[in-house]
């Protein structure tokens, strides 16, 4: 009775250990860019999952974050030009390129967004 006890035990425990969780993290480095002439405005998703803006930017730019990110985690980036020409916005993870897009003309914007 003990052994048989001591073993529905033993394999609980395994059963329970080697279940795979869907949402295990990952560790991601996730890097934003701009090209372009001057962008007015860059908005991003933080490493916080907020947003953080930055103004009257020389171009090119660069953010790199990297934190633990799960599953299907929201990535952005929006640029605004200062007038005119082309703006160019991408997101590499794990230095692959995951998302660009360009925009051209006055007040042009250009942005990308997904899921891990």
């Amino acid at each position: 009775m003990k052994k048989s006890i001591i073993l529905s035990i033993v394999i609980l425990s395994m059963i329970f250990l080697t279940c795979s969780n869907p949402f295990k993290e990952n560790e991601f480095q996730i890097n934003y860019g701009v090209d372009g002439t001057k962008a007015s405005l860059i908005t991003i998703e933080n490493a916080a999952g907020g947003t953080s803006q930055y103004s009257n930017v020389n171009l090119p730019w660069q953010k790199t974050l990297t934190r633990k990110f799960k599953k299907n985690d929201f990535v952005y980036i929006s640029a605004m030009n200062d007038g005119k020409g082309i703006i160019t916005v991408y997101i590499y993870k794990n230095g692959i390129l995951f998302k660009s897009a360009s925009s051209q003309g006055q007040i042009a914007i250009a942005e990308v967004s997904g899921s891990l």
